[in-house]
């Protein structure tokens, strides 16, 4: 059945229909889910439900969640019948669970500002829009500091639910669970072009960086390839794009190149980091095509870990600043609210 013919059977049966449906993939999300699920549930707008789906977590993740199952008739839990892995699997069975007009995402250890739904609503009932993304703040859960901006995690999403019908775009890739949505953004280009993505400026979600986290950038051997198996998923769509999807495929062959080089294959490096510079890459990718002539995976790994230095200290700084700038209500707003959840 289409997300048009179950709403349309759920109002003739006078079954409530949310706009949004929240989906919430968990796995042992203990210290966090609490933080998540409230912040949705004190949303300014209220015309919700709430859908988490626990990937088989063995701490007192579903515990917690169903305390707020019990007092709020809006929440419900989903467990999967064995760990996928990765977020994408439970997020599939979240939306398919989902009655509303649109689904919204969150990460178990990302928070919703106050009004995040409610002032994307508005731009929902603006203009025809089938996927909405908005910016986030970046908060590192170790000093409680907040550190960057960020567009570009399934956090900041809503989409149209029909999107999701096989005759449209379809389901998530768990093919490429961790960058999920990204594949899925690649599909809906390719298909529908951009006309009816928005972007929304303002931050509406806190996002989360901790140790362990599943983005958190690490050498070892086995995440490096779980993260190149996954770029070359969303290679094959980008490359369907050509030269529309110019910037994508310099990014991604880029990302594929510098994986490469830090596990020490430096030949399919530079294959890639070459095709990066052919797409419009500059800086970065030629810095690794260079430092990969030397082929030396230590001086590789250690100028990387410099540029991420680099990258905190003065980039993110600096991108955090001018939208601090942008929006300094949202900023003193975000802060005041992140202190009164943390304390």
């Amino acid at each position: 059945m289409s997300a048009s013919q179950e709403e349309k059977h759920l109002r003739e049966n006078n079954v409530q229909v949310p706009k949004i449906s929240v989906v919430i993939p968990s796995y042992n999300g203990e210290a966090f889910i609490g933080k998540a699920i409230r912040s949705v549930l004190n949303q300014t707008f209220q015309d919700f439900e709430v859908l988490v789906v626990d990937d088989c977590s063995t701490d007192g993740t579903r515990d917690e969640v169903r305390r707020f199952e019990a007092i709020d008739k809006r929440v419900r839990l989903f467990t999967l019948k064995k760990n996928s892995g990765g977020p994408a699997s439970p997020s599939n069975l979240g939306i398919g669970k989902s009655r509303g007009e649109y689904v919204s995402y969150l990460d178990q250890d990302d928070i919703y500002l106050p009004d995040s739904l409610e002032k994307r609503w508005r731009v929902l009932q603006g203009a025809k829009t089938d996927v909405l993304i908005a910016n986030m703040w970046v908060v590192d859960l170790r000093s409680n500091k907040f550190i960057d901006y960020l567009n570009s995690n399934f956090s900041s999403f809503i989409i149209s639910r029909k999107m999701f019908d096989k005759g449209e775009i379809g389901l998530l890739s768990e093919e490429a669970s961790g960058i999920d949505e990204y594949e899925w953004s690649l599909r809906y280009r390719l298909k529908n072009g951009g006309e009816r993505i928005r972007y929304f400026e303002e931050p509406a979600v806190l996002y989360a960086r901790h140790p362990g986290q599943m983005s958190e950038s690490h050498y070892s051997e086995k995440s490096i390839k779980d993260f190149l198996r996954r770029d070359f998923v969303v290679l094959k769509w980008a490359e369907m794009g050509g030269n529309d999807f110019r910037v994508d495929l310099a990014w991604i062959y880029f990302w594929i190149g510098y994986r490469y080089g830090l596990l020490g294959e430096f030949d399919h490096s530079r294959r890639y980091l070459e095709k990066s510079l052919d797409n419009g890459a500059s800086l970065v990718a030629r810095t690794f095509l260079l430092v990969g002539l030397v082929r030396s995976r230590p001086l590789y790994v250690a100028v990387d870990k410099a540029a991420k230095w680099i990258k905190k200290i003065f980039i993110k700084r600096w991108r955090l600043n001018s939208m601090v700038k942008k929006y300094p209500a949202s900023y003193r707003d975000a802060l005041a609210f992140y202190g009164k959840i943390t304390s």
